[in-house]
This record gives C-alpha cells, sequence and structure tokens, in this order.
C-alpha cells in the first residue's frame, strides 16, 4: 500500500492518488512537455502496476 510522504504514515487514499498523479503529470507537462494520450498513459500504468508486483508492493 502507499504510504504518505507528508509525515503522516498512514495508507494514501485513493482520492490523494489521483490528486497526486494531477499534479505529477502537470509538473511532467510544464518541466519537459510531457503529455501523454490515453493509450500511452495506459502502457504506463501498466507498467508501473508490473513493477509494483515484481517488487512486492501492491
Amino acid at each position: 500500500m502507499a504510504r504518505r510522504t507528508d509525515g503522516d504514515r498512514g495508507p494514501v487514499t485513493p482520492a490523494e492518488r489521483v490528486e497526486r498523479a494531477a499534479t505529477a503529470r502537470a509538473v511532467l507537462r510544464e518541466w519537459n512537455g510531457h503529455d501523454p494520450d490515453e493509450h500511452e498513459q495506459a502502457e504506463l500504468d501498466a507498467e508501473l502496476d508490473r513493477r509494483m508486483t515484481e517488487a512486492g508492493v501492491t
């Protein structure tokens, strides 16, 4: 389960994960123009899921 980085050790809620993902996408878009379409985003999400599973994180 995802852990907070704001000092609280409780799990990150689904809403917080969505908010953090949106923030990260906005930062990347501003920083280097990266703005994946829906297909590329699905591929990136699948790769992240695979890596998290490989690392034993669910």
